[in-house]
């Protein structure tokens, strides 16, 4: 067995910065246009140098060599990853959230990335039952005992770790910019990440710690501004995720090998609430009639079976 412990940090100045609102007005009252910094054009889309980021974790790798049948390797990272824009990818994959909504002050969207996870943990191997001839159990059985519980393989591979960050949105201008409508946030009163055991389907975080009454009462009062809420404050689901495979090889002759292969996605079938794949998989508008659920889950448990002819 090997253990292999690494401190891995990386930094990265000036970076593509996605400026997804692009020629900006400033908050204030009246026609949108006359506040920009350019009133002759209208909002634009570009990428030129400007982000930065960093990221900083602990690695520990345990390797086991095969020894017994048994084989794997697992991991653990401990790490946080910060930047103030994630590209023109992320402005995409977040609905434009993870990019800001004041192109104007990009420094004040420093803050977990939308990729940040604070923990990992891996686990991946083989191992040869010991079962059938040659093996701790089995020897000395009948034929057809051996052939029914000996040569089997199991490789299971298990996945967790912490969620990826969410942005809150505000659902409505309370700005008067237009071009960041989509990716308005609302106001930060406190922390708004429960406790692991208080987090529900219905109610995964504080709906009240990010709210726009005050934003309101501002925006009916003719002050307009932006929410103080940071992008990718809000800790989404964990994701944790087995999959199992199981093998037997049968020797129909010298030249012929028959493999029967079963496996096992998801095996215990988890609902996966923090797959990003499926999208946000919490509702983040504070107008949202579902606002602070959970909307959406990965794929559950999935099986096949297949036969492989080896000559």
């Amino acid at each position: 067995m090997a253990l292999d412990t690494r401190y891995l940090g990386t930094a990265g100045i000036e970076l593509t910065h996605f400026h997804f609102f692009g020629n900006q007005p400033i908050p204030g009252p009246g026609d949108p246009q006359a506040r920009r910094l350019y009133p002759d054009f209208g909002e634009t889309a570009l990428g030129g140098p400007g982000a930065n980021s960093n990221y900083n974790s602990l690695q520990i790798q345990l390797t086991k060599r095969m020894s017994q049948g048994l084989t794997f390797i697992a991991g653990y990272t401990w790490a946080k990853e910060l930047d103030n824009n994630e590209g023109e990818e992320g402005a995409y994959a977040d609905n434009g959230a993870a990019e800001g909504q004041d192109d104007n002050h990009p420094g004040e969207e420093y803050a977990p990335g939308v990729d940040n996870v604070s923990q990992r943990f891996t686990w991946g191997g083989v191992y040869d039952l010991p079962f059938g001839p040659g093996k701790r159990f089995g020897a000395g059985t009948g034929r057809l005992l051996n052939t029914l519980i000996g040569g089997w393989e199991v490789s299971p591979n298990l996945e967790w770790q912490t969620g990826f960050y969410w942005t809150p949105l505000s659902g409505f201008d309370y700005a008067n910019v237009t071009d960041a409508n989509g990716a308005e946030r609302p106001d930060r009163v406190c922390n708004g990440n429960l406790p692991g055991g208080q987090r529900t389907v219905a109610r995964w975080f504080d709906t009240s710690c990010f709210t726009d009454a005050n934003l309101q009462a501002d925006y009916n009062a003719g002050i307009y501004r932006f929410g103080n809420a940071s992008r990718t404050s809000v800790l989404g689901p964990v994701i944790f995720n087995l999959d199992l495979g199981m093998y037997k090889d049968f020797q129909l002759s010298e030249r012929f090998k028959l493999q029967f292969r079963g496996e096992f996605f998801n095996a215990l079938n988890n609902a996966d609430f923090g797959n990003a794949v499926t999208g946000n998989p919490l509702s983040m508008n504070v107008t949202a009639g579902n606002y602070g659920q959970v909307v959406s889950a990965g794929i559950g448990r999935q099986i096949q079976f297949a036969l492989k002819l080896t000559y």
